[in-house]
C-alpha cells in the first residue's frame, strides 16, 4: 500500500478486500497492524486507489467477523473519549470498527486541510453508497458534538449540509428528513440538528429541507432581528 508503483498499491488494496471476503477471522486478527495504512492511503493521488480503499474500509465496517474483535482504542485515533456508547447505536449490519473509522476520518480531516478540501465530499459520497448513509450522518453528527476545535466543526457540518442537499447519493436520505412524521425521522433530524447549530446558515438549510418552515422564521428572526426582515407567518 505504500509501494511507489500504483498498480501494486491497487493489487494489495484488491487482495486485502479478496481475503476479508474469503478468510474474514483471519485478517481481522491483524487489521490493526495495517488499519493505519489504510487511512493513510486516503490521500492517494490516484483516485482508482482511494476507490479501492474505501471498498476495503467500508468491508471492515461491516463484514459480521468485525463483531467478535474490539479496535484499539489509542488516544491518537480515538479522541472523543466522552462520547457515550449507546449515542453510537446504528441500524444494524455494522461493527465497531466502522465507528473507529468514523472518528479516524474526521480525525484525519481536522489534521489535513488539503485533504478535506480535495477529497473530504469525494470519501463522503462514497461511503454513503457502499455503507448505509443515515448511519454515516448520525455518527458523524454525534462525534462533531463532541469535538474542541469549533472551527473544524464548523467547516465540517458546512461540507456535510453541503453533500445532504445536492448529492444523488443522498436522494433517500433527504427524503427520509421531508417527512417527518415517523420516530425514526424525527430521531434523525434531532441528532443532525444539534449538530447543524454549530453553522447557523447549514442550520436553516436543514430546517428548509424538514419544512419546519415555522421554526426557520425564528432562527431567522434570532440571527437578524435588526435587519429590517419581515417574516410572513402563515
Amino acid at each position: 500500500m505504500v509501494h511507489n508503483a500504483m498498480p501494486t498499491r491497487l493489487a494489495a488494496l484488491k487482495w486485502i478486500h479478496h481475503l476479508l471476503i474469503t478468510v474474514p477471522h483471519s485478517i481481522f486478527q491483524q487489521v490493526e497492524d495495517f488499519f493505519s495504512l489504510l487511512l493513510k492511503s486516503l490521500s492517494d493521488p490516484a483516485d482508482e486507489v482511494v476507490l479501492r480503499d474505501l471498498e476495503v474500509l467500508a468491508e471492515i465496517s461491516s463484514n459480521t467477523a468485525g463483531q467478535y474483535y474490539s479496535p484499539k482504542l489509542e488516544h491518537d485515533v480515538m479522541p472523543y473519549p466522552n462520547i457515550p456508547q449507546n449515542s453510537l447505536k446504528h441500524s444494524g449490519g455494522l461493527n465497531r470498527y466502522f465507528t473507529k473509522f468514523m472518528i479516524s476520518l474526521l480525525n484525519l480531516f481536522s489534521t489535513d486541510q488539503t485533504l478535506l478540501d480535495g477529497r473530504g465530499p469525494f470519501i463522503i459520497r462514497q461511503l454513503c453508497i457502499l455503507l448505509n448513509a443515515e448511519d454515516i450522518y448520525r455518527t458523524l453528527a454525534v462525534v462533531l458534538l463532541h469535538e474542541e476545535d469549533l472551527k473544524f466543526t464548523s467547516l465540517m457540518v458546512q461540507y456535510l449540509n453541503s453533500i445532504l442537499v445536492t448529492s444523488t447519493e443522498l436522494f433517500e436520505l433527504r427524503n427520509q428528513l421531508k417527512d417527518l412524521q415517523s420516530e425514526e425521522s424525527c430521531s434523525l433530524f434531532v441528532c443532525l440538528y444539534k449538530c447543524w447549530c454549530h453553522n447557523p446558515v447549514t442550520t436553516v438549510s436543514l430546517c428548509f429541507l424538514t419544512q419546519t418552515y415555522q421554526h426557520t422564521a425564528d432562527i431567522l428572526e434570532l440571527l437578524y432581528p435588526l435587519s429590517g426582515l419581515r417574516i410572513v407567518r402563515c
